[in-house]
Parts: C-alpha cells; structure tokens; sequence
C-alpha cells in the first residue's frame, strides 16, 4: 500500500513537472528595443537591458527612472512568440482595449521581415497607434508602448512596462492572441511623476506656499477678526466709533 502511494505521489509530482514545463515554454521573447530619448538599446546588438525588474518565462515587469528637465520620449517594443514550436509563429494577431492616456503611443504590427515598420518606428519614436496584424489577418506579431512627457528640473517619472498572461485590470492595454490555442498575452505600461511640488502620476504644477505668506495670512484674519468683535460689541453697546 505504502509503494502504491509513492508511485501515486511520484506520478503527481511528474504531471505537475510536465504541466509547469509546458506553461513556461508556450512563451518565448524572440526581441526587444527600448528607446530612451533617442538612445536604442536592442537585443538584436546584445545590448543589456536599460530596465530594472526581470522576466519570469518571457513574463514580468520592466522598469525605468526618468529624470532631467525637459521633454522625453521613451518606447518599449517587444516581439513575443506563442507556442512556436508547436504551430509556428506567424498564425498569431494582435488587438488594442481601451483608450490610451494623455502622451501614451502604440503600435501593433509584423516586426519588420516582410511588411511591418513597427521596429523603425520604435527606433526614430514615432509609433503610429494602429494594429497591422488583426484576427483573420494573422502573421508574426510585435507590440510597442511609447511615452512622450515633460519634467520639471526635480522631478522623476517611474515607467513600468508589464507584459502578463493574465487579463490585466487596467484602462488600456495591448493583446497578442494565438487563435488556434486560444493562448494570449497582454501589455500595458505606466507613468508616475514623482518631485518637489508635484502630485504623485500628476503633471500639474502645485507650488508649496511660503511660510512667511502663511503667517501673514494668519495674522490678518486675527486682525480682522478681532476688529470685526470690536465693532459688533461697540454696536450692541450703542457707542459709535470714530
């Protein structure tokens, strides 16, 4: 009986093994551009990658720090492929959800080997915010997410990129479907600007008051406040004021 169940065990353990081993492999990240104010940083080069975070299988967040007056321009591109090895790479399409923020760009499209300009779009910053590769139009897929923003001399902003193959609880995001396994996976990123006087993920300018105008606001209002019970009790008293 003990035998059984360790082979029962055993069996668990190995379906679990091969489970996990699919689900790990049905992603892979084929490249990646991040362009950062008109610096490329690419895979294709065997640059590093400029972010901090990691990929877990493909999957996870990448992060950069923004900072400098003035404006910036930052995009990431990824080009992923779903289940390759089992039904090739160029049977997947890509769809767009929701409404992109304030400066936020995208793009949707084949990367570049037979009809897509999505890779020199990302280079020079300028994605196009249309999808190239709709279902019934399927091909090899690559997305992109840009940034275009500008900073105050202390200010920072904090960019996520996310890509997950869980469906994201987010205004705006980017789908990259195998239709013939019904896999998908999701893309979205964030900006949060962060500095002295500034609302955290706000771009409007909130000053913080002297404390000299502060004091001397307080002491007007005693001034006043006190004139305004003079005269009131001066009033109920029947005595007039000069």
């Amino acid at each position: 009986m003990k035998k059984l169940c360790l082979w029962g065990l055993m069996a668990w353990f190995s379906l679990v093994s091969s489970v996990n081993s699919a689900n790990a492999a049905q992603v892979s990240l084929e490249d990646w551009i991040f362009n950062i104010d008109g610096a490329t940083h690419e895979a294709f080069f065997g640059d590093p990658l400029p972010t901090t975070g990691s990929l877990v299988d493909g999957l996870g967040t990448l992060s950069l720090e923004i900072t400098g007056s003035g404006s910036h321009n930052i995009i990431g591109y990824f080009d992923y492929e779903i289940f390759e090895t089992s039904n090739t790479f160029f049977n997947e399409s890509g769809a767009v959800t929701g409404t992109p923020e304030t400066g936020q760009s995208w793009e949707i499209d084949e990367p570049g080997f037979i009809f897509g300009d999505i890779i020199d779009n990302a280079i020079t910053g300028s994605l196009d915010n249309s999808v190239a590769v709709s279902p019934g139009n399927e091909e090899d897929v690559a997305f992109a997410i840009g940034w275009d923003f500008s900073l105050l001399a202390n200010d920072t902003a904090f960019i996520d990129f996310v890509i997950t193959d869980m469906l994201p609880s987010v205004d705006f995001f980017l789908t990259q479907m195998d239709p013939d396994l019904g896999e998908s996976i999701y893309f979205y990123s964030t900006l949060d600007v962060q500095g002295s006087g500034f609302l955290p993920g706000s771009s409007v300018d909130v000053p913080e008051p002297s404390t000299w105008y502060l004091m001397l606001a307080g002491l007007l209002c005693l001034f006043l406040s006190r004139n305004y019970k003079i005269d009131y009790v001066r009033l109920l008293l029947g005595v007039r004021g000069k």
